[in-house]
């Protein structure tokens, strides 16, 4: 949960917010620190839950999917930072634009897979106790 937390906040409320505030290159900088701590903390916090989900052993496949989902999608764009920075730098806006797309979309994802699962795993649980 509290990863779902940290993307929502970096995605939705901080990004935007910085381009309102500051200015172009304090935006840039901020965002050079943040994101790649966001992408971090998204894997780590995947990871905890992975273990959390084979360790307890009750857990269906879409958890355990949506899980490495999470690890793998975060540490993938993790991974393009550097190239997403040197595109900007550089003035690439075409490799820029297709990097900062992917990021986007991945993060996008992610926030929505687990959203989704955690309300579907809420449900399911709901369900099964009133049984």
């Amino acid at each position: 949960l509290e990863f779902r937390r940290v993307l929502f906040r970096s995605s939705s409320v901080v990004a935007p917010s910085v381009f309102t505030t500051l200015k172009p290159e304090a935006a840039s900088v901020f965002l050079r620190i943040i994101f790649p701590k966001m992408f971090i903390y998204i894997v780590v916090f995947g990871i905890v839950s992975l273990g959390i989900l084979i360790m307890k052993g009750d857990y269906s496949v879409v958890q355990l999917y949506v899980s490495c989902i999470t690890v793998i999608g975060s540490g993938f764009c993790y991974l393009i930072i550097p190239q997403t920075n040197k595109a900007r730098d550089d003035g690439d806006e075409t490799t820029f634009t297709i990097l900062h797309t992917i990021s986007v979309l991945i993060t996008i994802s992610i926030l929505l897979l687990n959203v989704f699962c955690f309300f579907g795993v809420c449900y399911r649980y709901q369900n099964s106790a009133s049984r």
